[in-house]
């Protein structure tokens, strides 16, 4: 699986197997310098992810949890001073949250898990000549196939990344029905 916590971890170990079967040549360079390249990628990044988002969301909980057990200091010698840290704290959990907001972890950690996924599913697929590439008549037929459902998921996520990431224009409609109107 795509999981696997060392970051020296290639998911070229899951499928050498296969690999070492493959002769030289354009298709094992495809699959290794093309798809598996794109597998650790969004390995990585997603792991990355998901060690930010749960770093954040725990540093929010315990920073939220101590709240109420410095409240509890308010009528101290220095309620100044637990003002303060208490502001402090809810400044930080704030950040925090928006952070993790505005960075969106949580949907990229998903994305590129999702991603990883998909992409080992079809080399699997591939490999044991399964699913799309059954009844492939030939070898260059499947490579064609691959790299056609590789290509096509590839191109389709990046146009999902760029739709996601484009700033959208002022509803022009909108600013002509207003400067009609005055």
């Amino acid at each position: 699986m795509c999981s696997k916590k060392n970051a020296d971890y290639s998911l070229r170990e899951n499928f050498s197997p296969y690999l070492e079967l493959i002769p030289n040549g354009p298709t094992k360079d495809y699959i290794e310098h093309r798809v598996i390249d794109q597998i650790d990628w969004y390995n990585k990044k997603s792991t990355k992810n998901q060690t930010n988002f749960k770093r954040g969301m725990i540093s929010s909980i315990i920073l939220s949890a101590l709240i109420p057990v410095i409240t509890l200091f308010s009528d101290s010698a220095y309620p100044l001073v637990v003002k303060v840290l208490i502001t402090a704290i809810s400044s930080g959990i704030t950040a925090i949250s928006a952070i993790i907001s505005l960075c969106h972890v949580q949907e990229l950690w998903v994305q590129y898990r999702s991603n990883c996924e998909i992409l080992q599913s079809v080399l699997h697929r591939f490999f044991t000549k399964s699913g799309e590439f059954y009844d492939c008549a030939s070898d260059e037929r499947a490579l064609d196939l691959l790299v056609m459902t590789c290509e096509e998921y590839l191109t389709q996520e990046f146009q999902t990344w760029v739709a996601s990431n484009t700033p959208r224009p002022d509803n022009p409609s909108t600013n002509q029905d207003s400067s009609t109107s005055s």
